[in-house]
């Protein structure tokens, strides 16, 4: 297996697993990353959609976060992305 991964917004830009390859729609160049295919490959994370309340409990451990969609609600992992 290979992985191309660009520190462009934590981009997997290809991936090649023995006769198969391409299997990402990455880009070729910064530019094209930056520009056509700006979010192809983005790995999005810790969290890929909204959290109300800007915090949640798992495994009795709170996790909190700031909230930057409206006042009281996380949307796309705010100011802790990756």
């Amino acid at each position: 297996m290979r992985l191309d991964v660009w520190t462009i917004g934590a981009r997997l830009n290809d991936v090649a697993w023995g006769a198969f390859e391409g299997l990402v729609n990455g880009s070729a160049s910064a530019d094209e990353a930056m520009g056509p295919k700006l979010n192809h490959g983005s790995v999005v994370g810790p969290v890929a959609n909204r959290i109300a309340g800007a915090s949640f409990d798992l495994e009795g451990r709170r996790y909190s976060f700031p909230a930057n969609e409206g006042h009281s609600t996380l949307l796309h992992s705010g100011t802790r992305s990756l």
